[in-house]
């Protein structure tokens, strides 16, 4: 027989662990060469919330390496809403972890829609180019909505995000 003892540390020991990957499965991704598909970043420690000012956001995220950008990166992202309400957010650079060398990633909220907190997260990631190798830059862009506004109130979050936008930037001149 099981005591009512252990049924609560149990109890509390889910609760206190983070929230459960996303096992959503990722959408159809049309990318170039030489990155997988599906190409997943990683969200980890995910926090949001929203007070007075405004909404904001922190998380970890994980670039995976490539065969077009064999480094990858890891990444601190937080940023709040920009104050005026119904207007579109800034990208807020996020901080690199480890590798200084890392490329440039950056994420910002949606847009409010009726004087709704923002429910979209973009997520950027800016690959270089390389004058001396002939390589575009490239930038890369995940929207998701599978997020919650958790703060103060549930766990942090954990998922993937997928880029489904990218662009490609003309090769760099040499100086």
């Amino acid at each position: 027989m099981v005591s009512f003892t252990t049924i609560l540390t149990l109890a509390a020991g889910a609760l206190a662990a983070p929230a459960p990957a996303n096992t959503q499965a990722p959408p159809n991704q049309i990318l170039p060469a030489g990155y997988p598909n599906p190409w997943a970043w990683h969200i980890e420690s995910f926090e949001a919330g929203c007070v007075r000012s405004g909404c904001f956001y922190h998380f970890n995220l994980s670039v995976p390496a490539s065969e077009a950008y064999p480094q990858g990166g890891k990444y601190y992202c937080s940023g709040t809403e920009n104050g005026e309400f119904g207007n579109e957010n800034s990208f807020e650079g996020c901080s690199v972890v480890g590798d200084a060398n890392a490329a440039t990633a950056a994420a910002k909220l949606g847009r409010r829609v009726n004087s709704e907190p923002p429910k979209q997260l973009y997520v950027s990631f800016l690959k270089p180019g390389s004058a001396a190798d002939q390589t575009n830059p490239y930038n890369f862009t995940a929207i998701t909505t599978d997020w919650s506004y958790n703060a103060f109130v549930a766990v942090d979050e954990e998922f993937d995000v997928y880029p489904t936008i990218w662009q490609q930037y003309p090769i760099p001149q040499s100086k």
